[in-house]
Order: C-alpha cells, then sequence, then structure tokens
C-alpha cells in the first residue's frame, strides 16, 4: 500500500469493523458474484447490501470494499467510494484496480492532480493492470489545470468510458479551446447515454459559437425533450430562435429559463438582445438592469444598454453608458465608435473626433 494512503476509516467501511461470521470463500464469493450482478443491473441499493454482507463474513477480502466504492461512486457518494477504496488498498497493496478506481473518483471531485497520482500508482503496484506505463509520469508538473484534467480524462476513459467521463474531458476540451475535440466527445457521450441532456446542452452551445442554430436547436430541444428541468436549454433554443429571427419565440425560451434560474444573467442579456430588435427597447434597457446587478463588472452588458438608450434619443443615458463599458474595458473599439455617434448627434463634434480616432487606433491594433 502506498504510504500517503490513509489508514481505512473505523466507522463501518473498514475492514475488520465488523465482526465475520463463520463462512467458506465459496459463500463469501457467491455473495460478491450476487452484487456485481446486481451492479451490472444498476441496482446500486441491491448491490452495496450484498458487498456489505460480504465485508462482514470475510473483512479481510479487499473484493468486496472494492466493489462497494465502486457502487458507492455509481451511486454520486464519492466520499463513501473514496473510504472504501482506500479499505480495499489497505488489504492489498498492490491492488492496482482500486487505485484506478481512486484516481476515477478523485477525478470526478476535480481532483486532477490527485487522480493522475493515483494512476501512476496503479502502474507502480501492477504494470500489468495499470493505465499508464509503470514508471512513468501520468502529468507533467507545471501542467495547466486544463491539460492535467484532459491527460486524467484520457487515462479514466482508457480505463472504463462512460458517458460522464466523456462529457467531463468534453468540458475540459472546450475549456483549452478545442472545440471540436468537445463537440466529438458530447457526441461520444450520447452514443453511450443518448439521454444525456448535459452532453446535449454542452454540444448546443458549441454549435451556436460556430453558428450552426440550426443544428444546435435540435441539440437544445432534444435535451428540454429528456429533462425540461435546465434553464441553460431554454437559454440557447431562445438564442437560435432570434438568430433564426423568431425573436418572439426567443423572449417565450429566454422567459422559461429565468422562471427556472432567476439569476441567469446570460437568460437576461440574451432576451434583451431579441428585445431590442423587437423594437421593445424599454424592455431590453430593464433586462440590461437585471444583468448588471448580477454582474456589474460586464462592458458588453453596459455597450448594449447604451445602444437601446439612443435608439430611445437618451443620448446623455448613452453616452454614460458607452463610457462605463470603456472604463471596464478601456480598449473597446465598438464603445468608443459608438460614443462617437452619439456625441455627434449631441453637437458635440471635437469630442466624438477624438472617439473616432480612438477607434480607428484599436481597430488598427495599436
Amino acid at each position: 500500500m502506498s504510504k500517503d494512503s490513509p489508514k481505512p476509516d473505523p466507522a463501518g467501511a473498514s475492514p475488520g469493523s465488523a465482526a465475520a461470521g463463520p463462512a467458506s470463500k465459496a459463500e463469501v464469493r457467491a455473495v460478491i458474484e450476487a452484487g456485481v450482478r446486481d451492479l451490472e443491473a444498476g441496482n446500486l441499493a441491491a448491490a452495496a447490501e450484498a458487498f456489505e454482507k460480504a465485508m462482514r463474513l470475510d473483512p479481510t477480502d479487499p473484493w468486496p470494499f472494492y466493489n462497494l466504492g465502486v457502487a458507492r461512486a455509481r451511486a454520486g457518494d464519492l466520499a463513501g467510494a473514496l473510504s472504501n477504496l482506500y479499505a480495499a488498498i489497505w488489504l492489498r497493496g498492490d491492488f492496482a484496480r482500486a487505485f484506478n478506481q481512486l484516481g476515477i473518483v478523485k477525478l470526478r471531485m476535480r481532483d486532477f492532480a490527485g487522480a493522475l497520482q493515483e494512476f501512476t500508482r496503479a502502474a507502480e503496484a501492477d504494470p500489468a493492470a495499470a493505465a499508464v506505463p509503470a514508471g512513468g509520469d501520468a502529468g507533467a508538473q507545471g501542467d495547466s489545470e486544463q491539460a492535467l484534467a484532459i491527460r486524467a480524462y484520457d487515462i479514466a476513459i482508457g480505463i472504463a468510458p462512460d458517458s460522464e467521463l466523456l462529457l467531463g474531458r468534453g468540458n475540459a476540451r472546450r475549456l483549452a479551446g478545442d472545440r471540436a475535440g468537445a463537440i466529438a466527445d458530447y457526441g461520444r457521450a450520447l452514443e453511450l447515454n443518448p439521454r444525456e441532456a448535459r452532453a446535449l446542452i454542452a454540444r448546443g452551445n458549441e454549435l451556436v459559437d460556430e453558428g450552426r442554430f440550426a443544428d444546435a436547436r435540435a441539440d437544445f430541444e432534444r435535451a428540454i425533450a429528456i429533462d425540461p428541468t435546465f434553464p441553460d436549454a431554454f437559454n440557447g433554443r431562445g438564442v437560435c430562435r432570434c438568430a433564426q429571427e423568431d425573436y418572439i419565440g426567443a423572449v417565450e425560451d429566454h422567459d422559461r429559463a429565468q422562471e427556472l434560474d432567476p439569476e441567469m444573467t446570460a437568460a437576461f442579456v440574451n432576451r434583451a438582445k431579441a428585445r431590442t430588435l423587437l423594437a421593445d427597447y424599454q424592455g431590453a434597457i430593464a433586462d440590461y438592469d437585471q444583468a448588471l446587478r448580477l454582474r456589474p463588472r460586464y462592458p458588453e452588458a453596459y455597450l448594449m444598454r447604451g445602444n437601446a438608450w439612443s435608439m430611445l434619443q437618451e443620448l446623455e443615458q448613452a453616452v454614460a453608458d458607452y463610457s462605463a463599458a470603456i472604463l471596464l474595458r478601456p480598449g473597446y473599439a465598438d464603445a468608443y465608435r459608438n460614443r462617437a455617434v452619439v456625441k455627434r448627434r449631441m453637437g458635440d463634434v471635437e469630442s466624438a473626433q477624438e472617439d473616432d480616432q480612438e477607434c480607428r487606433r484599436l481597430a488598427a491594433g495599436g
């Protein structure tokens, strides 16, 4: 066992914590096999009960602890899974499969460096059963968090591919700027679990960024059909409807997103955009007000609210918002350009020319 592995928790999950009854190895094995059948069938409670019985029958056998850890991880009890897996390793120090599962649990807890450490320990314990070469380093010192995450997910998916791990790697790839890789992972997650609404929403968001609004809308609509409680699905479909010039439908979707999550800044901003295109400038301003209440340092919201004020001929208000956007983002060329337009309408030609000049300098990369 690794010197860094904690001693088993004595509170019911550790070897020796319950008195063993008289049982043969065959009896213990039969109980474990019954638990494994329940585990494979998704009957997690029955599986856990069987593994706990096996632990009582023989608290020196690492396999019930290992399998209970797997069952608890699938049920979302990651802390309990850690305790059981550490117990299994305590009983058998070269238990590579337990180290690998420990790595997967830590990965799901977003402890990427810890996950890689466990995968490396698995290689050291048993190279034949490990997911990384013995003696190899699963992650390089100084790697970014996203690089560590992607490497950890690569190893975990190689051990036991499932939709949740593929979704996690897709998110890590998205954050690392690999949109194609992210979309591919979301697609593979959906192949394994067609009802993974989170993968549909994540892929839909990436397709929106690529301008593929019809494909993105199809993903959001599938997600809504599977689980209509995700505000991001309604928000995403609203963005698609707006791009497809269905502004009323977009407003309705953003309304629904806000009902599900009243603190969703993006839904306020996106509804404001749709309202602007419907010439409902007062409604748009009200939405931008809410977005800025939730996120005060949001230069784009100031810019767009300034545009709405401008359409209402509230020029001083527009200038104030453009100036706020510039204060938050000094290199904001669009804010300088729009402020110049409004200043010229106000008759402040000299100041407008200064803004025009700054806009040109920024646009030229100055």
